[in-house]
């Protein structure tokens, strides 16, 4: 379990006020995403997440990276690394060799 106890849930609780808060500097960083298009990239979806895992979103990633490689999984929810954690160490071997390759 990813927050076993109240103390590692307080930011999970936090986290719906702040993100409200936080929406014109999120706005700002979601303007800017693409300076990171010609970056090595992967998008990674858990489809049992109830975000990250919705077409709608998957689609607008996808719309600021169209070159990235995507992973699809359907056994992870939105933490990735934790429910399929050979997957995300696969996506991030593959980034690093594609940037030790352009050096």
């Amino acid at each position: 379990m990813p927050f076993p106890t109240p103390e590692y849930r307080k930011g999970t609780a936090l986290f719906p006020q702040q993100k409200i808060i936080a929406t014109p500097w999120l706005e700002k960083i979601e303007s800017k995403l693409d300076t990171l298009s010609d970056k090595p990239i992967e998008l990674i979806f858990g489809l049992n997440g109830e975000v990250l895992g919705t077409t709608d979103i998957q689609e607008k990633w996808h719309g600021f990276y169209p070159n990235a490689p995507v992973q699809s999984l359907p056994n992870a929810n939105h933490f990735t690394q934790v429910d399929r954690p050979e997957s995300f160490v696969l996506s991030l071997i593959r980034i690093l060799k594609q940037l030790y390759s352009e050096q």
